[in-house]
């Protein structure tokens, strides 16, 4: 987007990381691949025949399924972009799409009740709310993490001492078993330890690699 209203670092003072989604790459049932591989193999089949849908062109969702393409040998994959997850997902369960790339919260409720299969996420690890569910690297395709991640932010300005204050409002939070376990169940992975500084870190360090990605793909919003 050319004309975004507003700095993401300068204009924000960030108080701690709540937690980290993982990218999910689920697959409708009439696709015949239980797996990764599988999926690679069908795709290299029929270049140009399987399509992936996204929340939007250079959406996380989007930057996600490129990255994949690419790491897993360029596979000829159609991108459809959707206004939004809901959308994709609601296609992926309907047969209008095959293949969709998500945040885990957004399939994991449909991927256990069978309606569509997740075949990995794109993570280092495993999420802990769906353990069973391999990453892609785990599947044989390196250099694949994407993720979206919960970060709480105050006002650009805002004194050190109540971003202290409050982060350690949210750590006390975090400390708190049922309230992980809730994160834990929607797919959100809980980050614990985490401050204004290391949330600092983590969005510069996350807009220098997806930005590398977008100016690469040559993508616009």
């Amino acid at each position: 987007m050319p004309n975004v209203p507003y700095d993401a670092v300068k204009d924000f003072a960030p108080i701690t990381v709540v937690g980290t989604g993982p990218i999910a790459l689920s697959v409708h049932p009439i696709v015949p691949a239980k797996n990764v591989k599988q999926l690679v193999a069908a795709v290299k089949a029929k270049p140009g025949y399987y399509s992936y849908a996204s929340s939007g062109i250079a959406s996380i969702n989007n930057l996600a399924g490129e990255l994949f393409k690419k790491q897993a040998g360029n596979l000829n994959i159609v991108h459809v972009p959707y206004k939004g997850s809901g959308p994709s997902v609601r296609d992926l369960i309907g047969g209008q799409i095959e293949i969709v790339c998500s945040t885990l919260s957004a399939v994991l409720p449909h991927h256990r009740g069978g309606r569509v299969r997740t075949l990995a996420i794109m993570k280092e690890e495993r999420s802990a709310g769906a353990p069973d569910i391999p990453t892609v690297m785990e599947s044989g395709v390196p250099d694949v993490v994407a993720y979206t991640f919960n970060i709480l932010l105050a006002p650009a300005g805002t004194p050190q001492d109540v971003l202290d204050q409050l982060n350690g409002g949210v750590q006390k939070a975090m400390s708190d078993r049922s309230f992980v376990e809730k994160l834990v169940r929607i797919g959100v992975d809980p980050v614990t330890g985490s401050s204004p500084d290391k949330a600092q870190a983590m969005i510069r360090t996350e807009l220098a690699k997806r930005e590398a990605l977008v100016l690469a793909l040559g993508l616009r919003a």
